[in-house]
């Protein structure tokens, strides 16, 4: 019978490995494990520990990107950049810049800097719309986060909103008129902790409200968010960091799932590709290819598409249709005079976030 040699949290696999054995490397603040067979080669054995998904947000760690890693944009708009959050500078002024930070190999904080100050009705803020509006509803939840700050003095306020959708529901016995959805619910908390310049893990408890009695749309737009909201007037940088909420009254540790599961959540919401296609095209065709989605959206998506390049014998504006939440058709018009050789390339975008 094998012995099997379990070997303590390393940095990075040695480059002889022993047979039988089992190896803890360091990745983040958790570790993969590792297993040998008899001949010292890695094998795929499957955990029998699944993610528990205690984490309501996705992306929490800030390892998925899709659209870049660095933006600055101006007041009155709201920009994804990091996937599934939403950042506002503010909407009647205010500018800034998002980026990606490597806090550690592995590891990414999401980076807020608010250049020029907000003002009007819509401050600045940053949160992610959780899908589902009963989410944590009539529970008691924990947010907590890991946040410095490197320039300036912001007051930020914790804040959550349930958003019950759009779309009118039909009536009942008791009110036979069509119902339309509640108005927003929403909780503000103060920051627990003075913020500084080192790293802190702050939580924060809240009561998510009952929605029993309110009244939900019809759209599947309804959401809960959660994020931080700053305050008109204030120029500043801060930076966050494993970002976690989750039905308890005791913040657990983060918890990070495998890379290839959170893009696939995120990309639910959001994707993006390259598509190429060359061959012979006529005079007065079109041609038209179904592009399917790595994964099935949330709902159909609004498709944009961008030339990669100059087409050769097709039009240079794409058009997409027969758009779903499986993919979409890509066309395109014969330019040829004859038959010819036709060729073109595109990256496209598909959002369908909440």
């Amino acid at each position: 019978m094998a012995r099997i040699k379990h070997h303590k949290v390393v940095s990075s696999l040695p480059a002889e490995l022993e047979a039988d054995s089992v190896y803890y490397v360091r990745v983040g603040t958790g570790f993969d494990i590792y297993v040998t067979n008899g001949l010292g080669t890695l094998v795929s054995y499957e955990l029998n520990t699944k993610p528990t998904y205690r984490n309501k947000l996705i992306n929490g760690d800030f390892r998925v990107w899709q659209r870049g890693t660095s933006l600055t944009v101006g007041q009155g708009t709201n920009h994804f950049l990091a996937d599934r959050w939403k950042q506002w500078f503010g909407s009647d002024a205010g500018s800034g810049t998002i980026s990606r930070i490597v806090r550690s190999p592995g590891r990414f904080a999401y980076s807020w800097q608010q250049t020029a100050a907000g003002s009007g009705a819509v401050p600045p803020q940053l949160r992610q719309t959780i899908e589902n509006v009963s989410t944590l509803a009539g529970q008691q939840a924990v947010f907590s986060f890991d946040i410095r700050v490197t320039a300036g003095t912001p007051t930020l306020q914790l804040y959550f909103v349930q958003h019950f959708g759009t779309g009118e529901t039909e009536g009942t016995i008791l009110k036979p008129l069509p119902l339309a959805p509640s108005a927003d619910v929403t909780v503000t908390k103060p920051m627990p902790v003075t913020l500084t310049s080192n790293w802190q893990r702050v939580s924060v408890v809240v009561d998510i409200p009952s929605i029993a009695g309110q009244v939900v749309g019809t759209s599947g737009t309804d959401y809960l968010a959660a994020g931080w909201l700053a305050t008109n007037g204030e120029t500043f940088t801060v930076e966050l960091a494993d970002v976690q909420i989750e039905a308890s009254a005791v913040a657990t540790q983060f918890e990070s799932r495998p890379i290839g599961l959170e893009l696939t959540l995120c990309q639910r919401y959001y994707e993006t590709a390259r598509f190429q296609w060359n061959g012979l095209v006529g005079v007065s065709h079109n041609i038209a290819f179904q592009v399917p989605f790595r994964i099935t959206k949330r709902a159909a998506p609004t498709v944009i598409q961008t030339n990669d390049g100059n087409p050769l014998n097709l039009s240079a504006t794409p058009f997409a249709t027969a758009i779903n939440t499986q993919g979409f058709l890509t066309v395109r018009d014969s330019t040829a005079a004859g038959q010819s050789q036709g060729a073109f390339a595109e990256f496209w975008t598909a959002d369908a976030e909440v």
